[in-house]
């Protein structure tokens, strides 16, 4: 008997492709420890959290580069939605802002190494394209008085044999945003 002949052969084909999207569409994300190991939660700012403030650098070489003005809007876009989802308001902020704007907490994003890949890119080019990655740390700053409130370092990465389904930058960034805007959230 062959495979198209066989009773259920298309089922079992078609729950087989929906794994396989589903498993290329995770992103591999390394963050602190959770606090029952040892690291300390953020401070709790003094007035409640309305607003999250974002700032993105790098060091003059990275904002140099040409991909550098997309990254920052995909970063951009993945706060917006994240702080939306968590009934927050987000602010960008293209350098250190002088406002007094109480309830807000900043997020000065530093970031230390990235591979900025568009999702139609990877489609288009498939696994040639190479992998996209983030290497980021980020300050918790409580605003107007500036008190750190701590620091994280977090890092995302894509994998060469999840194909096309690899998550590229604008899927790690959302992941990202959400785990950091949650980090905002008081016990």
């Amino acid at each position: 008997m062959t495979a198209t002949t066989e009773p259920g052969w298309h089922r079992r084909l078609l729950a087989a492709s929906a794994l396989l999207l589903l498993a290329g569409c995770a992103v591999t994300v390394k963050t602190p420890a959770p606090p029952a190991t040892g690291t300390p939660r953020l401070a709790v700012p003094a007035v409640t959290t309305i607003q999250v403030g974002l700032l993105v650098t790098a060091t003059p070489a990275m904002r140099a580069t040409a991909d550098w003005p997309p990254f920052r809007a995909e970063w951009r876009n993945a706060f917006k939605t994240a702080t939306a989802n968590a009934g927050l308001r987000m602010h960008y902020f293209e350098t250190e802002p002088s406002e007094n704007l109480p309830g807000t907490v900043l997020v000065r994003i530093t970031i230390q190494d990235y591979r900025h890949i568009h999702t139609g890119t990877r489609w288009a080019l498939g696994g040639f394209t190479g992998n996209a990655y983030v290497e980021a740390e980020a300050e918790f700053i409580e605003l107007p008085s500036k008190r750190s409130l701590g620091t994280r370092r977090y890092s995302t990465s894509s994998s060469f044999w999840q194909s096309v389904l690899s998550p590229m930058t604008d899927k790690q960034l959302a992941v990202l945003a959400a785990i950091m805007v949650q980090e905002l959230r008081v016990p």
